[in-house]
């Protein structure tokens, strides 16, 4: 089960470092369409561990560049929604 406790220090090495970049821009370029985005689709067509790409997008919302919408606490990670934070 994914927690983002569990993978933050991965995030912060410098190998991951290119992927936070491409996960940060594909949140900027989603919400330049559309104000709403999940998870899933910020990590979209990026390769390498989900679970370090998951982090990366709780990374951001831990930046307060995004805010999560409250759901149902059964939705699976992937299915989280956000939108645009402050910046």
């Amino acid at each position: 089960m994914y927690e983002y406790k569990n993978h933050k220090s991965e995030i912060l090495k410098e190998e991951n470092q290119k992927d936070f970049l491409k996960v940060r821009d594909n949140v900027d370029r989603l919400l330049s369409i559309s104000s709403v985005f999940i998870m899933a689709d910020a990590i979209k067509g990026i390769t390498g561990d989900n679970w370090t790409q998951m982090a990366c997008v709780d990374r951001i919302l831990e930046l307060g560049e995004i805010v999560e919408i409250p759901t149902e606490s059964s939705v699976s990670a992937q299915n989280r929604v956000f939108v645009r934070g402050r910046k």
